[in-house]
């Protein structure tokens, strides 16, 4: 019985071990497809322009086509927010074409009603993907940190309001506070 208890033990550390490598594997696959986007971008920029040209080409269609539009720039929200891509830009993006084809007002109300829900719906997305999917990775990543286990602490404790807090805060992407609540104690609700 001393033995299977021995190799139990044996078998879990071997688990541990192994887990970090597959996380490391995923990293260094997601960081080498990231890199080659970039180096896609930048070379697209000196020559072809093909981005340009398509993001020329999704304005037009957005002109003629504005309530698909509204659909279609919550869904490439969506995605920034999950790939932790800076919206910052997108934002103010929106609120310049929106306010360009609908005039100020209703533009900008628009643009901000946009932008709410898909950084609301990407938030949902990102939270789900970390808390069932990506968990592990998540995990292995805080753990690093003691500052998480405090967070982890308050958030049972006061889980609202810190999240609020941390949400309004400019330190922290909120594309980052999303996954890492998803290794909290914070539930969907």
């Amino acid at each position: 019985h001393t033995v299977d208890s021995g190799s139990n033990e044996m078998s879990s550390a071997e688990e541990r071990e192994k887990k970090p490598k597959r996380c490391d594997t995923k990293k260094i696959l997601i960081g080498c497809l990231f890199l080659a986007f970039i180096v896609y971008v930048i070379v697209d920029y000196s020559t072809t322009r093909y981005i340009a040209s398509g993001i020329s080409f999704f304005m037009k269609w957005i002109e003629n086509n504005p309530g698909i539009g509204l659909v279609g720039f919550i869904a490439i929200y969506v995605v920034c927010t999950i790939l932790f891509i800076p919206a910052s830009l997108l934002t103010l993006g929106v609120g310049f074409v929106f306010s360009c084809m609908f005039g100020l007002g209703v533009g900008l109300l628009l643009g901000s009603l946009t932008v709410f829900l898909g950084a609301c719906i990407g938030a949902v997305l990102a939270f789900l993907i970390g808390r069932y999917l990506l968990r592990d990775c998540v995990i292995g990543l805080s753990s690093k940190y003691a500052i998480f286990e405090a967070l982890d602490i308050a958030l049972q404790e006061k889980g609202f309001r810190i999240m609020l807090l941390l949400r309004l805060s400019p330190i922290i992407p909120f594309n980052v506070l999303d996954y890492l609540a998803s290794i909290t104690a914070v539930s969907f609700k």
